[in-house]
């Protein structure tokens, strides 16, 4: 039903949901059991409060905000979004809320001054803070009942920015609340107002019952959607970063229900009856027909159709169509890659794209000939139209031909060959293979730093050298970003050419993910193993390929052919590791990194290293986490993924600052270690803009919209050409960081 995301096991799932609800039932015999569940308590899907809680942040701070919003119990409003398209940010100013701000690097977090309470673990009458470096004694504002050992104590004045707050040691500090009379309600007892809910209208429409005073704030636990209306009204704010929420002025005291509706319901309902009047019109203009005697209708004369231009160019343009088809059934044979020779485009396998091209071209070239031949009623043609059309047909023909031709001209020489293969080499390196968290996009987007010059090149070198495997699985690479199938194809041949190639198998498997073949993927990861090639970085590779797409039996195979064949190596114990993970094996997991750390050769220790380094991050061990990376970061030549994973540990922990700093020292070790072939927009500019946007991302959590602005814009400079959902997104950031 799908897969776990990287670093989640089912163990580590289901620990995470026993302690939210218990111990689950067993559904089925072992081997196919279902483990189920009960929730308790649910929430109806309306709600009513008498405010919200405005957070002066966005939905990732929601551990440092959970004990206010438990005490007060009401949903939350962010003031950021990463994702403002779907889920759009809210405004400061909301009517009736009270703010809250999140606890992080020791402090609240504001973006402007505010009266403010500190939420302390204590229940005594005062308690003594240090606020800002200076120690001062707050007093209990209020108690807070729904979190038993939280009460409120101030107030104090929270400037813009961090105010530092510390107490004694043992004693637990959270979030601060805005200090209001609203706060007092909040925190008080208040009921829901919510009587009985029903849904109709297909799911559409939602009416509850009041049982009694409700409001002003309504949510409606439905995921947010801009087209639930409450009383024709679209929401005021999304509703715990997910429901729809809604703030109601002027609900009269007699109303007993309200209603949500679907904005598309009443269109829906005219669609229908329109839909029914058009099929009782037509049933009646058929009987008509029926009854009415047979018309003659006249046929036009073929000489005002035959003698035109218009005809002959959409001839031209359906021929162009069957070259076409002819063309994408050479590519599906891999034509182009067995008989490279006959290459008449510098990337053969675009061959259909550029005829298919030309078709549209042609074919709405005809139309608009027909249309000007109706304007100026050219109703009629001279005896020597005939020639004059085949003249303008066989012209059309030779026009679309021309660029065929030349683009075949010009051989490549034995002597300028070499050259070409260098250039080739240089535009095919793909991006360094990095471990850190917000470098994984750069792996999975393996992209050439110019793709087409690329595959120009090794085309030209392949008219000379049909025979080189090598140039095959260049070309290979460079279409792999944007032309998987020709990928797999380029494969194929080079793997003819060197049969039982691991590395080649490895590219092929990468290739077929691409391509959506998992099945040949696993096959070639599993036969990639099985070659007398195969070392054990080829096994990790392979291990690491085949836990992704789901097939733990296939990594399995792959881990005991590794151990049998290497069961000395260090990389051979990481990939046990991997395999343990993905099974949920937790002892195994620690027995094999522990056996790599031992096995590791000078060369190997920092890299084993990293690996754990990333693992204790995926686990959520950050503690452990925070000392791996580091030491992976010192030791290491290359140590931007390392930075990168202690970035992600620190903010885990609430420490920004330091996650900040270990996001530059990420950014600088990339920079320092692109190769000298390397591009600003090229591949490595998939790992600089997200280590960018990464860092953009803390700036915002920290209320540093400018510098957060400034990184997204570096990031979007650095991303390469074709590269267009990774720019979309990275100026939604701009647009988001710009309304903060």
């Amino acid at each position: 039903m799908g897969l776990l995301p990287t670093g989640v096991t089912p163990s580590w799932m289901r620990q995470q949901l026993n302690g939210m609800f218990g111990s689950p039932a067993r559904v089925g015999a072992p081997g196919s059991q279902l483990l189920v569940w009960r929730i308790h308590g649910v929430h109806p899907a309306v709600g009513s409060y008498p405010a919200v809680a405005f957070v002066d942040s966005g939905p990732w701070t929601l551990t440092g905000v959970m004990p206010a919003l438990q005490a007060m119990d009401l949903p939350a409003a962010y003031r950021q979004s990463l994702d403002s398209g779907q889920l759009p940010s809210v405004p400061a100013g909301l009517p009736q809320s009270i703010a809250v701000l999140p606890r992080l690097d020791g402090g609240c977090v504001s973006s402007r001054t505010r009266t403010v309470g500190v939420m302390v673990r204590s229940t005594l009458g005062t308690v003594d803070l240090s606020v800002d470096g200076s120690t001062r004694t707050l007093l209990r504002l209020a108690v807070a009942g729904r979190t038993p050992g939280w009460s409120l104590y101030g107030p104090i004045v929270a400037p813009a920015g961090t105010v530092a707050l510390a107490a004694a040691p043992g004693v637990g500090v959270g979030p601060c609340i805005e200090w209001s009379p609203l706060t007092q309600v909040a925190l008080g007892p208040h009921g829901q107002a919510i009587g009985s809910v029903r849904s109709g209208a297909k799911g559409e429409q939602v009416t509850a019952t009041l049982a009694a005073a409700a409001g002003p704030w309504f949510e409606l636990h439905r995921f947010y959607d801009p087209g639930w209306h409450l009383d024709g009204h679209r929401p005021t704010a999304v509703g715990d970063g997910l429901y729809n929420l809604y703030h109601v002025t002027a609900k009269p005291t007699t109303a007993r229900s309200i209603t949500f509706k679907f904005s598309t319901l009443p269109w829906e309902w005219i669609g229908r009856v329109v839909a029914f009047l058009t099929v009782v019109a037509a049933l009646v203009l058929i009987w008509r027909r029926r009854r009415s005697p047979d018309v003659v209708v006249e046929t036009p004369n073929p000489s005002t159709i035959e003698g035109t231009i218009g005809p002959m160019v959409a001839a031209v343009g359906v021929i162009f169509l069957g070259l076409m088809a002819v063309a994408s059934v050479s590519d599906w044979f891999g034509l182009p890659s067995r008989y490279p020779s006959l290459a008449v485009l510098a990337d053969p396998y675009s061959l259909d794209i550029v005829l298919g091209s030309v078709a549209l071209g042609v074919l709405l070239l005809s139309i608009v000939i027909r249309v000007v031949e109706h304007l100026t009623q050219l109703r009629s043609v001279t005896s020597a139209a005939p020639s004059r059309t085949k003249r303008w047909a066989r012209m059309a023909g030779v026009g679309a031909a021309v660029p065929l031709l030349l683009a075949s001209c010009g051989g490549t020489s034995v002597e300028n060959a070499n050259q070409i293969l260098a250039n080739a080499r240089a535009q095919s390196v793909a991006s360094r293979d990095v471990t850190g968290a917000s470098l994984d996009e750069a792996r999975v987007q393996f992209q050439a730093k110019h793709p087409y010059w690329c595959v120009a090149n090794y085309t030209n070198a392949l008219k000379t050298f049909p025979g080189l495997a090598s140039s095959y699985a260049g070309r290979a690479a460079c279409y792999q970003s944007y032309n998987p199938a020709a990928s797999v194809q380029d494969l194929n041949r080079a793997l003819t050419l060197t049969p039982d190639d691991a590395s080649l198998l490895l590219a092929r498997a990468s290739a077929d993910r691409a391509a959506g073949n998992t099945q040949a993927a696993v096959g070639d990861y599993e036969a990639a193993m099985a070659a007398p090639t195969a070392r054990p970085a080829d096994a990790l590779v392979a291990t690491d390929g085949l836990i992704a797409i789901g097939s733990n039996n296939g990594a399995t195979t792959v881990v005991h052919e590794v151990t049998s064949r290497f069961p000395s190596d260090a990389l051979a114990q990481l990939a046990v590791a991997d395999l343990a993970l993905a099974q949920g094996n937790a002892a195994l997991v620690d027995k094999s990194m522990a056996t790599a750390a031992s096995l590791a050769a000078p060369g190997e220790v920092v890299y084993v290293l990293s690996r754990q380094c990333g693992l204790d991050v995926l686990l959520h061990q950050y503690f452990p986490a925070v000392a791996t990376c580091q030491s992976a970061a010192v030791q290491g030549t290359d140590s931007s993924g390392a930075f990168d994973n202690l970035s992600a540990a620190h903010a885990a922990l609430g420490q920004l600052s330091a996650a900040i700093s270990d996001l530059t020292s990420a950014i600088g070790a990339f920079e320092g270690n692109v190769g000298p072939n390397a591009q600003p927009a090229g591949v490595d500019g998939f790992g600089l803009a997200n280590l960018l946007e990464a860092r953009g991302r803390l700036y915002i959590e920290q209320n540093q919209s400018a510098r957060a602005i400034e990184d997204y814009r570096a990031a979007l400079r650095a991303v390469p050409p074709r590269a267009v959902d990774l720019a979309a997104r990275l100026k939604e950031d701009i647009k988001v960081a710009k309304q903060d």
